[in-house]
């Protein structure tokens, strides 16, 4: 890990990354009202809520990758890496 702190370019993806999750949580959270039956019947919040299930988990990668290039300077090789 390097001691100097995070590029503003790096800085500034990570905080859209967990702006982006905050924004998911959020709308997630609401979608948590929806039931069972309407859920299943609703093809729109079904979409709406993976879609957002899938903006977090992308959001999380770019995260955890430009932590590990600032740590290890260079991305890593794949993302299980």
């Amino acid at each position: 890990m390097t001691d100097e702190g995070l590029p503003a370019d790096q800085l500034n993806r990570i905080l859209t990354g967990i702006e982006t999750i905050e924004e998911s949580l959020g709308v997630l959270a609401r979608k948590q009202r929806v039931d069972r039956a309407d859920y299943k019947t609703d093809s729109d919040t079904r979409d709406i809520v993976e879609r957002r299930f899938v903006k977090v988990t992308e959001a999380a990668i770019d995260i955890a990758e430009e932590i590990v290039r600032h740590e290890q300077g260079h991305p890593p090789a794949s993302n299980p890496a």
